[in-house]
């Protein structure tokens, strides 16, 4: 601040002690923001150490349980625990019917042959689901035989249309089935046209094979621009 901006009844040792208090407030400031940026700063490594050491933590327990897969927590208490019931009085016949109210367990062995010949499937969850493998095995076997019925019915009615009658025909432009004037544009779609519905490999009557010869023949002549001027000159 600019000394003379203060007022007159001010003295210069008030004023001095006024500007000594505001730098050390800023300094106090200054001081308290760069311990609490510290402080963030330590609580951030300590978290990511500790991430770290948890880490490292369950990449060793996973390792060692990949190692020895059969051994778990509680497996040798639980195999004591049995032990212990088993050398009790009664052995395990006693805890066999201990859980069942005094009586002996009832075999399911008559179940299980049912199910194996076919019979009933038991009630529960895993019953459910069989019966909707089952369901949806037929429905799939549905649909395979309609798909095969719709296949087999365009095909009957994909007949091959049999070639024509070329024997006494012995102008190329009749064989195409265009007109004199028309242009190499129109010949050329004509001649892909009759190739596509004579060609041996997809029509299989009789006579096919020699048309589809007419036709390549007829093309060989117009699709050549000298070729069919001297063909209409001797035509004429």
């Amino acid at each position: 601040a600019c000394t003379f901006d203060r007022p007159i009844d001010i003295t210069d040792a008030e004023y001095l002690k006024a500007k000594q208090e505001l730098a050390d407030a800023r300094k106090s400031t200054d001081a308290a923001a760069n311990n609490a940026r510290k402080q963030n700063q330590s609580q951030k490594k300590a978290k990511q150490q500790q991430s770290c050491k948890d880490s490292n933590i369950g990449k060793a327990a996973a390792k060692s349980t990949a190692k020895h897969p059969q051994e778990g927590p509680g497996r040798d208490n639980a195999y004591a625990h049995k032990q212990q019931e088993q050398a009790g009085p009664g052995g395990a016949n006693q805890r066999d019917r201990d859980g069942f109210g005094g009586t002996a367990r009832k075999k399911t062995a008559t179940k299980k042959k049912e199910c194996s010949r076919g019979g009933n499937m038991p009630e529960g969850p895993s019953g459910n689901d069989g019966i909707q493998n089952q369901q949806k095995q037929q429905q799939q076997h549905q649909k395979q035989e309609k798909r095969q019925r719709q296949h087999q019915k365009q095909q009957q009615q994909r007949k091959p249309t049999p070639p024509p009658n070329l024997e006494n025909v012995h102008c190329h432009y009749e064989v195409l089935g265009i007109a004199r004037t028309a242009l190499i544009s129109d010949i050329k779609k004509a001649y892909h046209k009759m190739c596509l519905k004579y060609h041996p490999d997809k029509n299989i009557e009789e006579g096919a094979a020699d048309t589809f010869h007419r036709i390549k023949l007829a093309y060989e002549v117009l699709g050549d621009e000298k070729k069919r001027t001297y063909y209409d000159s001797r035509r004429r």
